[in-house]
């Protein structure tokens, strides 16, 4: 480094310290002038821990930010004459030539060079715990070593916690280098010999994972593509919507199931609580309470039986409601299986307003006026003289109101609209039925992928 100035020498010395390129945040300078012509600098090393050293003061802002590299310079002095000897030509790298006569350095054959110590670990302790590492599971303290401003190196532990038993607590430690990346393969490096060593651990990583089958139904012939597919019914879970100008179309499907049981396991139920199940389950979705007798009672006919119906009601205020129901039931012993599928469809026709009418509605005081009243009467008593007279006639009219305190002080005349009792007559009702009737059916089909000749199709 010798004919070169303390700036491009500290440059030259982090690159080998680093054993990289440094970068314009690495080394870092800020210089303050003192007085009219004299000036000093201060060099941060972001790639040396962040470390600062402050030159003497100079005449110029170039020549302080060299005396802060020269005095980061005296500092590193003891780690710079570790540094391994600068060979002949590595001062400065050509660029590679593009012809035939570029000389590339030759992999040696069989090597990996992206097969570190550390990804050599990496998947050593995968196939020991037979599963993908989480993050944490291997943990790498690097500490600097060396006291003072001038380290002398780095050191680095790992401990792999994803290992079974006492190997979980273990630490394995490195030797000292020149950077925290050199430092944390020297770790990984003798934490896999000492691992490759154990005969315990090459016979877990040895062995190869279990295969876990795919559970089945009972009773079944495969996945199945919906109801009345196969000897098990199906539980999946499956729901469309409908949406347009006068329709709202929602399918919801039950299945009794039992605490543990897997998705594609059949839970039944005792006999007597089934129907007190299946009554709590159609209340709490808050089907139509004709809808839960109907459902109920076809549920209850027997302990084999496959029930359809239907219930449609339209109120005059122009809202209609159909639901369309099927219940399977199939009588196993002292128990019962049930399957049920429910559509129900609601809409809501235009409401016309015939005329309004005018009502006579109570004015009544609250207690929150009551409270008002109060806080004005307390106010009027500390009122300067200067308030006006229209003001202190309101309050004092307020605490006479307060005194009787009257329930009903008067009434208001509002206007409450009468709607059309009749909005569609009763051809446009069931044509509106037949049609939301048609989809319903269709829908269901091409939900569970029926045919018309399956049992889906009575639906």
């Amino acid at each position: 480094m010798d004919g070169m100035d303390a700036k491009t020498r500290l440059n030259q010395f982090c690159q080998r310290f680093c054993v990289r390129p440094v970068t314009k945040m690495d080394i870092v300078y800020s210089t303050t002038k003192f007085g009219n012509n004299q000036y000093q600098a201060i060099v941060k090393l972001n790639c040396m821990e962040g470390q600062e050293y402050a030159g003497e003061l100079s005449a110029n802002p170039k020549e302080a930010e060299k005396s802060a590299a020269q005095q980061a310079m005296q500092a590193y002095s003891t780690v710079l004459s570790q540094l391994p000897p600068l060979r002949a030509g590595q001062k400065k790298k050509k660029p590679a030539a593009s012809g035939d006569g570029a000389v590339k350095k030759p992999i040696p054959e069989g090597e990996n060079p992206a097969m570190t110590d550390k990804v050599k670990l990496n998947a050593l302790c995968m196939k020991i715990a037979k599963r993908a590492l989480q993050k944490g599971e291997t943990l790498y303290e690097t500490r600097q070593m060396g006291i003072g401003k001038a380290p002398t190196g780095y050191q680095t532990t790992v401990r792999l916690v994803c290992l079974p038993g006492e190997w979980a607590n273990k630490m394995f430690a490195g030797q000292v280098c020149q950077n925290k990346q050199s430092a944390e393969q020297s770790a990984a490096g003798i934490a896999l010999a000492a691992m490759l060593l154990d005969p315990e651990l090459a016979e877990a990583a040895a062995k190869a994972p279990e295969k876990k089958k795919a559970e089945r139904p009972e009773g079944g012939k495969g996945k199945g593509k919906g109801w009345g597919k196969g000897d098990h019914f199906s539980d999946q879970k499956s729901g469309f919507h409908r949406e347009s100008s006068a329709f709202s179309v929602s399918r919801q499907t039950f299945l009794p199931t039992e605490k543990g049981a897997g998705p594609s396991r059949l839970a039944s139920k005792p006999s007597i609580c089934l129907l007190c199940w299946l009554e709590q389950e159609l209340r709490a979705e808050r089907f139509p309470e004709p809808v839960v007798r109907a459902i109920v009672d076809g549920a209850s006919a027997g302990t084999d039986c496959a029930k359809f119906g239907e219930t449609f009601e339209h109120t005059p205020d122009g809202r209609s409601h159909i639901s369309k129901w099927s219940v399977w039931t199939r009588g196993c012993g002292d128990v019962a299986e049930l399957a049920m599928l429910c559509t129900n469809v609601s809409f809501q026709t235009a409401k016309v307003i015939e005329r309004f009418e005018e009502v006579q509605e109570p004015i009544v005081v609250t207690r929150s006026f009551r409270r008002a009243v109060g806080n004005l009467q307390r106010v009027e008593e500390g009122l300067p003289p200067n308030v006006t007279k229209s003001f202190r006639l309101a309050a004092g009219n307020l605490p006479r109101v307060e005194e009787g305190f009257p329930r009903n002080v008067g009434t208001r005349t509002i206007r409450r609209p009468l709607f059309r009792e009749h909005v569609v007559n009763s051809a446009d009702v069931e044509a509106i039925r037949r049609y939301v009737e048609h989809q319903v059916c269709c829908d269901a089909l091409d939900t569970f992928g029926c045919s018309e000749d399956s049992g889906a199709s009575k639906f």
